[in-house]
């Protein structure tokens, strides 16, 4: 499944720039065969017909926003199924990338023009609670005994009030939930059977946290770049001259500090990934074990030839999180090149450390 909520965050802060507006959300709930997007996969749509995301690279969004059209008029949730393998079906071009059935929930979704039972007074919670890097769980029903969009949400140190009158069935979802979110998993679609519903369960996730140490010239493309792919991009440099917005206008973080002062002055965040480009050896050195004082960071790319690096003698407790040299081996040359070989290395890295945590197993048997 990748890290496809993270996309969620990106969405929300484009959804709160028109909070006077609502959307329907799209959420891809299951997939047989093949399709562009994965279960969890999600896109918005707008009043005004403006779409944010995709689901199929245009095989299915025009006919989903004539469905989204319907659900802001009743604000009533639906599921449209397609049968994207049908040789009978015309609407769909052959060699698209799409060769499955999939099922999408389509959900009203704002800030505001929400009735008091949707998601409505949760958004500014939700929206602050990834700004301080927590994951949300969810649960939501779609369809049976339960009523559909009824819904819970819940962090991992705090929980967020969901709108179910009966408390007896907001306890039993409570339970599922918290049981859900130490699986590891994003997203699932289940049939629960002693509450004869179907559910979906998700994991938003908050950006994740990227720290690059050093601001020299080849650290601007770079930042471009992973600002763009969800990543919270903090540049450590204690250049003010190079650390400055003039250099790095899309990182969410300047610093001018020493890498050595932000690191025993700082904790870094869970699960972070961190890029050293500072050049200079001696830094570098120091930069390694001080590491090890924090949550160890799940990726550490180093600039430089791996005999470099091994010079550097990283603590053995790191060697598995080391890529060097950064990037993938793409035959890169200058700058620009080598940020998209660094680019690529990040979300390969993503995508397979996703799934390396996710547990295969079944919520509700």
């Amino acid at each position: 499944m990748g890290d496809h909520m993270s996309e969620f965050y990106r969405y929300i802060k484009i959804l709160n720039k028109h909070n006077e507006d609502y959307f329907v959300r799209a959420t891809v709930i299951e997939v047989l065969g093949s399709a562009y997007r994965h279960k969890g996969a999600t896109m918005f749509f707008g009043k005004d017909g403006k779409q944010y995301g995709t689901l199929s690279a245009g095989c299915l969004e025009e006919d989903l926003s004539y469905h989204a059209t319907g659900v802001m008029t009743t604000l009533h949730s639906k599921v449209v199924e397609y049968d994207l393998a049908s040789d009978n079906d015309i609407l769909w071009g052959i060699g698209s990338g799409c060769n499955g059935k999939i099922k999408i929930l389509l959900e009203p979704f704002g800030w505001s023009h929400i009735p008091p039972n949707h998601n409505r007074p949760l958004m500014p919670v939700i929206e602050r609670l990834l700004d301080d890097g927590k994951s949300i769980f969810v649960v939501k029903s779609i369809e049976g005994k339960v009523a559909a969009g009824t819904t819970i949400f819940c962090s991992n140190d705090e929980m967020v009030t969901g709108h179910v009158e009966d408390q007896d069935i907001k306890q039993r979802l409570v339970s599922y939930l918290k049981e859900f979110s130490i699986l590891g998993t994003d997203f699932q679609y289940t049939f629960i059977h002693d509450l004869e519903s179907e559910f979906i369960f998700e994991r938003i996730k908050p950006r994740d946290t990227l720290y690059i140490f050093g601001a020299g010239p080849d650290v601007e493309p770079v930042v471009k770049l992973t600002s763009a792919f969800d990543f919270e991009t903090i540049v450590i440099d204690p250049r003010s001259n190079r650390c400055n917005r003039n250099f790095f206008p899309t990182a969410h973080f300047l610093i001018n500090e020493h890498p050595e002062v932000f690191l025993k002055e700082n904790k870094l965040r869970e699960n972070s990934y961190v890029i050293i480009m500072t050049h200079n050896f001696s830094r570098d050195k120091q930069i390694l074990p001080l590491l090890l004082e924090h949550s160890p960071p799940c990726y550490i790319g180093i600039l430089g030839s791996r005999a470099r690096t091994e010079r550097l003698r990283p603590p053995k407790q790191l060697l598995d999180k080391i890529h060097s040299p950064v990037g993938l081996h793409i035959g890169a040359e200058g700058p620009e090149e080598i940020s998209i070989s660094i680019m690529a290395q990040l979300i390969q890295f993503r995508k397979q450390y996703s799934l390396k945590n996710e547990k295969r197993i079944s919520l509700i048997p």
